[in-house]
């Protein structure tokens, strides 16, 4: 029960790290050329 628990954790934790490292990516992909423009 608790390794079941504990995997569980980690893959929460994980799928939560992607999502706000695609996050970050996308923001600084858009942001970026904004910039070079101004």
């Amino acid at each position: 029960m608790y390794r079941y628990l504990f995997s569980f954790l980690i893959q929460l934790i994980r799928d939560i790290y992607g999502v706000c490292f695609r996050i970050l990516h996308f923001k600084n992909t858009t942001l970026l050329p904004t910039f070079r423009t101004l």
